[in-house]
């Protein structure tokens, strides 16, 4: 019996944890923001202003479904207080060449039940 409970909610995690969709962002382009990773491609300098509109439109989520819409961060750190931060660089990142020094990127930061409670734009 406890083993046809544990598979139970093991199965009941696993499906709730795969829901996550991306957000439906009007006037942005999800799929080419993901496409240019760490920046390198020029692209998402091109989409800077649209980048600077998502504050408003990405609050409240959770990382989950903000790196469904974004994809994956180029960067992920943690604070001293475990609380969870994703950087997406706007210009090319140190990993591309011709990086900038101090790449214009959008950190995301996460309040203690995971939601995006601050989302700001810096020179990194």
């Amino acid at each position: 019996m406890i083993r046809k409970i544990s598979h139970f909610l093991g199965f009941t995690l696993l499906v709730c944890t795969g829901c996550y969709q991306a957000a439906d962002l009007e006037n942005f382009d999800e799929e080419a923001f993901q496409n240019d990773t760490n920046a390198c491609q020029g692209v998402r300098a091109e989409m800077r202003e649209q980048v600077m509109a998502l504050p408003k439109a990405l609050q409240g989520f959770t990382q989950y479904e903000i790196e469904a819409t974004l994809g994956n961060a180029d960067r992920q750190e943690l604070s001293n207080r475990s609380r969870k931060y994703l950087i997406y660089y706007i210009e090319p990142g140190p990993k591309c060449q011709g990086a900038e020094e101090e790449p214009f990127t959008m950190i995301v930061r996460f309040n203690s039940v995971g939601q995006a409670s601050e989302i700001s734009f810096q020179n990194y």
